[in-house]
């Protein structure tokens, strides 16, 4: 999570300084491609920085002590879901407007909404991460008391959770659905495992002989 925020923040002001210092005209990440090569190179750099800086977040991320497994094995479970639910959605969601507009006037759409679609991607994609990790985490308990609806909740929930949250992005700029509804289906079968596994491994690093 240190790393993360500091990566991003880092690539922010360092692309923001360039961009003044070098009179680059940028007012969006779009506008990129019509300024040209210096942008790119802003854009690079301000990439490296990032890189650095979510390095050394990372590395005071893991200086912090948390002493308790369960508070740990939650924190670790919500960032990987949340993290890698933003990461699914960058790779997907624009190809579903790329799809329904055309790569043209996607184009458009992206510069004239950039400032309100991108709080609005944020904060929906990491909605759709806690969502899916409180179901698991849910069903997992209630299979645990032998709940015959916590399988049924562990199979289905994440499915209606990401589709009602793929779909309300396209909704909200009065788009059909389907794009959304047809990555929401998909997505829960690819990063429950993923995000499952990557969990596993740093419960495991903190506590090699113990539970996990």
């Amino acid at each position: 999570m240190f790393g993360g925020a500091l990566g991003v923040f880092a690539l922010i002001f360092v692309f923001d300084w360039l961009n003044t210092s070098w009179n680059l005209g940028v007012h969006q990440i779009i506008d990129i491609q019509t300024v040209g090569g210096k942008a790119y190179g802003a854009l690079a750099i301000a990439g490296v920085a990032g890189f650095i800086a979510a390095i050394i977040g990372q590395g005071i991320g893991a200086s912090i002590k948390v002493r308790n497994d369960n508070l740990a094995a939650a924190i670790t479970a919500y960032w990987h879901y949340t993290a890698n639910h933003v990461i699914a959605w960058f790779l997907t969601i624009p190809v579903g407007f790329t799809l329904l507009l055309g790569k043209e006037n996607v184009k458009v759409f992206f510069t004239a909404t950039a400032d309100t679609f991108m709080y609005l991607f944020f904060a929906l994609a990491m909605i759709n991460g806690v969502l899916v990790c409180l179901i698991i985490t849910i069903s997992g308990n209630m299979m645990s008391k032998n709940n015959p609806f916590g399988l049924l909740l562990a199979r289905l929930g994440p499915i209606i959770v990401s589709a009602g949250c793929c779909s309300l992005i396209f909704l909200l700029y009065e788009l059909p659905p389907y794009p959304g509804i047809v990555i929401g289906i998909v997505l829960p079968f690819i990063l429950i495992p993923i995000c499952a596994n990557m969990w596993r491994k740093d419960m495991t690093r903190r506590d090699p002989h113990g539970r996990y």
